[in-house]
């Protein structure tokens, strides 16, 4: 099943769902304060959507023609890769949300360019 999906989607999915996650769990331990302080990151999903996005961007990676996109795909993930490895240092953290916006935009373009056909994108069947 996960070969029918097309990668587009399920990294736009998958660097959506990380960047929400990312966001909200902050102000979700701040509005509720106390009960939910002992809550820790759950650096478990970190993994999950790393292992995802990498094979989301290395499948769109393999069907564009487009180097700009293929670079993009590789930073996007590296970027966010770093984010995850150092999520303990505040700086290094936002390296994550910098990777997660890169890859939510570099999938939209390779969509946007593939239902345009004004790139040449090898999707199977």
């Amino acid at each position: 099943m996960l070969k029918k999906l097309n990668s587009d989607y399920l990294g736009l999915i998958s660097s959506t769902l990380c960047l929400i996650h990312c966001i909200a769990l902050p102000f979700i331990v701040v509005f509720f304060g106390e009960a939910l302080h002992s809550i820790e990151h759950l650096e478990f999903l970190d993994w999950i959507f790393a292992v995802i996005s990498l094979y989301a961007a290395y499948d769109s990676i393999k069907k564009t023609s487009s180097n700009y996109l293929k670079l993009s795909f590789i930073i996007g993930w590296v970027f966010f890769l770093i984010g995850i490895v150092f999520h303990e240092d505040v700086i290094f953290s936002y390296s994550l949300h910098i990777g997660s916006l890169v890859l939510i935009a570099s999938h939209l373009i390779n969509y946007k360019l593939f239902r345009q056909n004004s790139c040449e994108i090898k999707y199977e069947k």
